[in-house]
This record gives structure tokens, C-alpha cells and sequence, in this order.
């Protein structure tokens, strides 16, 4: 195996949510879900990539869910 120097760390993480493509005051919904089932999905993603996001459980046209704004 051969060690080598000065290779750049990729950003870690993929997510299905859009969060890289996000810019600064955007937000999505997802329905049906919790904060707390999105948090653990998104947060740890997202801070490892230098991005802020918040989120609220939110009800919009009837239906429950969470919605995710990206804040830096």
C-alpha cells in the first residue's frame, strides 16, 4: 500500500436532502417527519461541510412535517 501526502479531504457526506445546494435563507419541506427524526440525518452533515441549517415542525397545506432553512 502505498502512503502518500497532500490529498486533499473531500467534503463528508453525501445527504438526500438538498442541503449542499442550498443557498443562504432557502428552506424545503418534508413531509411527515419529526424534528428530531431529521436532526440526526442533516445536523452532523451539514456542520462537517461549514453549513448552518435550522429547523421547526411546521404545518403547511394540511399537511405535518419539518421544514429545514439553511441559515450560513
Amino acid at each position: 500500500m502505498k502512503v502518500e501526502k497532500n490529498i486533499s479531504i473531500p467534503p463528508s457526506g453525501k445527504s438526500k436532502y438538498p442541503i449542499f445546494s442550498m443557498k443562504i435563507g432557502e428552506s424545503f419541506f418534508v413531509e411527515g417527519k419529526i424534528v428530531s427524526q431529521i436532526w440526526g440525518a442533516i445536523v452532523p452533515t451539514a456542520k462537517r461541510n461549514g453549513i448552518e441549517v435550522t429547523m421547526r415542525s411546521v404545518v403547511e397545506k394540511k399537511k405535518s412535517g419539518v421544514r429545514i432553512w439553511r441559515t450560513k
